[in-house]
This record gives C-alpha cells, sequence and structure tokens, in this order.
C-alpha cells in the first residue's frame, strides 16, 4: 500500500487551517513508499486531489488510497495536529 511520510498539505487558494475536502482542492506533498511502480518509492510527490479521508488514509481523484505516516516536522509545527485537523474537517 502506498504511504507518504515526512508529508504536508499543499491547496490551490487556501492555507490548510481553512481548507475543507468537497470545497477546497487539497494534494499531498510527501515521501512516497510501498506504491506498485518501484521507480516512485523513494520519490518526493505530489497527490492528485484528495477526494476524501478514510481512517488514517486519503484518497484521490485517480483513486489511489495512501496511509499518511508522519507529518513533515516543519509542517508540525506551522499547523499543530496537522494529522488530526485534516481527518477532523472532512467529517
Amino acid at each position: 500500500m502506498p504511504k507518504l511520510h515526512n508529508w504536508s498539505i499543499v491547496g490551490v487558494d487556501r492555507v490548510f487551517a481553512d481548507a475543507v475536502i468537497g470545497r477546497e482542492s487539497i494534494y499531498i506533498h510527501g515521501l512516497l513508499t510501498g506504491h506498485n511502480v518501484a521507480r516512485l518509492n523513494g520519490k518526493i510527490v505530489y497527490t492528485s486531489r484528495v477526494v476524501r479521508v478514510q481512517g488514517s488514509f486519503v484518497v484521490t481523484t485517480s483513486g489511489t488510497l495512501y496511509e499518511l505516516c508522519k507529518v513533515l516536522p516543519e509542517y508540525e509545527a506551522k499547523f499543530p495536529n496537522a494529522k488530526e485537523r485534516l481527518f477532523k474537517c472532512s467529517n
């Protein structure tokens, strides 16, 4: 299963604090592991648009299910509890 490590959220027009899935375009940026395309593993990637969150996973418009692992420390410092906030705002 694809996993994103040291991830952060990037959006089109708003900062994370104001983003709500379904209303804003949210993408995840991070280090990819566990992908079935071996050449992508170990690369820093941007996902396609996140369409929903389920558990500790995000699903993108491409249909890929990503497990979100550790948040990028600099991002977590700027947006404390980033992972929890992402899951909360999508419910």
